[in-house]
Parts: structure tokens; sequence; C-alpha cells
């Protein structure tokens, strides 16, 4: 019986790029997306390309309580999860004096209450299959990913919410990878870069120049580093090399007097056409 993943924001970039790896390596997946229409294509060229099953599950995860309803969805169909994949983010751009309160609060519920609430649900979940596993003397593994953002090391003027709530995905999967050690039960935050997808667009970071185009990542690049990181156990992952290596380093270095005034700067006018997660 092949293993199980969820994938949040899977209709497009970093996520649909997670679902083709994970497939490719032999597991059914979740496609969990408010686009149905997207997702019910992946899961289509999934299943002709893989001999894995793929299921749709359309759901905003902006809404209260969407976490226990796509648990329940699941749980009544009899399956279960074995990767978690907390991908789904907002951003926006501006000044938080800019923003209305309603895109605070939206982002603030993808970004950090339905990441919250997803792993709670699906963590109870895991301990209970791991006790169930052992006692039927079968061997199988469960892991969570957490999509965090090379944002999470530092304020982000311009997109201070943005930033914010992947600075407590940082914290948040550090913590709970320690009190599930000792289930053996492995949290990896990815921390990608720049990435190529259509995110930016819809934080409206939509400008192109050579910063950009060096620096940024492909979402299959983002994948497959992502992959290998939650199956070599570690706890944080940046992808992209030295440069995303150097920088948020950097910021646990520089104090944000001088670090905040840059990145609000660079935000504003090379954010880039891409992806930030």
């Amino acid at each position: 019986m092949n293993p199980t993943v969820l994938i949040t924001g899977a209709s497009s970039g970093i996520g649909a790029a997670l679902a083709y790896v994970f497939a490719a390596k032999g597991y059914n997946t979740v496609l969990v997306a408010r686009r149905e229409d997207k997702l019910k294509a992946i899961a289509e060229d999934i299943e002709h390309r893989f001999e894995t099953k793929a299921w749709v599950k359309p759901q905003d995860l902006s809404v209260a309580n969407a976490a226990q309803t796509l648990y329940e969805q699941l749980i009544e169909k009899d399956i279960h999860i074995n990767v978690l994949i907390n991908n789904a983010g907002l951003g926006n751009i501006g000044k938080l004096a800019e923003q209305t309160t309603a895109n605070s609060f939206q982002m603030l519920q993808v970004n950090v209450t339905a990441l919250t609430e997803l792993t709670q649900v699906f963590v109870k979940d895991m301990l209970v299959q791991k006790e169930r596993d052992l006692a039927n003397g079968v061997a199988a593994h469960y892991k969570i990913m957490n999509i965090a953002s090379l944002a999470a090391f530092q304020p982000g003027p311009n997109m201070a919410v943005y930033f914010a709530s992947k600075a407590y995905v940082l914290s948040f999967s550090e913590a709970i990878a320690e009190e599930l050690k000792e289930a053996n039960i492995g949290v990896t935050t990815v921390c990608p870069g720049i990435t190529r997808t259509d995110f930016l667009e819809k934080a409206h970071l939509a400008k192109e120049n050579l910063y950009t185009e060096w620096v940024s990542q492909s979402a299959q690049e983002v994948a497959e580093e992502a992959y290998k990181a939650l199956f070599d156990g570690k706890r944080v992952h940046i992808t992209g090399g030295v440069v995303n290596s150097i920088s948020a380093k950097a910021a646990s270095i520089v104090p944000n007097r001088y670090l905040n005034p840059i990145t609000g700067w660079l935000i504003e006018n090379i954010g880039g056409g891409k992806d930030v997660w």
C-alpha cells in the first residue's frame, strides 16, 4: 500500500511541484487548494504518469475550521496521512496602514491559523497510526514539512504581516520538531528564497530585474531540495545554496535598525515578479 502525502497550495508553484516529486516516489497525493479545476488537471496528469492515486480536495483555508473539515473528510474515506506538507501561503506588498484588515486577517488565517490547525489534527492522527503500526508490526514513516521563507529570519517593512507569519512558521515548526522527536515524527521547515511561481504576481511584486533572475529558483528545484531535506531529517533547510544561506545568517548578525531600511527598499524596488515564499 502506497504512503500518502497531503499538500496544501497544490494547484501551482511549489505545491504542484511537490505533488509530482512525491508521486514519482510512489506516494498517493491529497491535493488541497481553492482552484478545483487546476487541482483536477494536476491529479489527472499524476494518475496518468504514475501508478499512484491523487485525490482532489478543494478547500479555502482562510475559512474558519477548514482544517477540521478537511481532516474529517479524509477520515470518513479512511485516508490517513503519512506526510503533511503545509505549503499554502498568502502575501501582499504595501505598508500596513495601506492594507485592509480583511487582507491581513486572511493572510494570518492561511499562513498561521490553518497551518497550526492542520498540523495539530494530523499529528494526533499520526500518533494513533504509529501505535497501530507498532502493534501490527508495520514499518511506516510519518513526517511534516512546513514551508516558511527567508522572510522568517527578519522583519519585513512593506510586507510586515507576511514576514511575521513566516517567522511564526519557523518558530512553531522548530518547537514541535523537538516535541515529536521521541515519537520519531520528523518535522522539517523549508525556507525558500525567491522562487519563480505566480505568488508574487498576486502579492503585487511583479518587477523583473537581473538580481532576481540571478538568485531565484524554479518551483521544481525548490521541491526537489525540500524532499531531500525532509528525508535527510533536517529540521531547517534554506533552499538555493550559499546566497540564501548568507542572507539568513546576515539577518541574525546585522542589527534590525540597519537591516530594516534595506529590506523595505528591496521589497518595494526589486521584489521581482517571482515568489518570495
